[in-house]
């Protein structure tokens, strides 16, 4: 049998193998970037669930910062290899807020667990940041 005739069937194995490694990778979860901004949805920490209804809290990833804020303004920095994340020291503005009630507390909760997170992964859409007793789920902010 000539070259040829078989050459079409190697390159329809060799796209077949590369689509089914991306599928796999895709099918894991695991992100490869955060970029963009972050609506939290849900949240726990060792104490149990931080409320996500006083106020909205936005979080912006781009290549290697967070921000945000909930009463204050939150940053620093991270990195992301695989599905590990290392977030370092969280900056915040220190003003008080005394509406709504108990705001301070989701604060407070929210960067502390923010910081301790170290593994990402995409569940659907939602962005979802864990760690010991952590659990933040983000979805993406749209555009008004």
């Amino acid at each position: 049998m000539k070259l040829s005739k078989w050459l079409p069937l190697a390159i329809l194995a060799v796209i077949t193998t590369i689509f089914g490694i991306v599928t796999a990778v895709n099918q894991s979860g695991a992100a490869s970037h955060i970029q963009g901004e972050w609506t939290l949805i849900e949240a726990r920490d060792a104490a149990g669930d931080i409320d996500t209804t006083l106020t909205a809290v936005v979080m912006t990833a781009d290549d290697s910062t967070l921000s945000g804020s909930v009463c204050n303004h939150f940053g620093g920095d991270y990195s992301l290899a695989g599905s590990t994340i290392t977030i370092g020291s969280l900056m915040t503005t220190e003003m008080w807020c005394e509406t709504p009630t108990a705001i301070m507390d989701v604060e407070s909760r929210f960067v502390e667990a923010l910081g301790k997170a170290n593994t990402v992964r995409f569940e659907g859409t939602n962005l979802v940041l864990t760690g010991v007793d952590i659990r933040l789920v983000f979805a993406l902010s749209t555009p008004d």
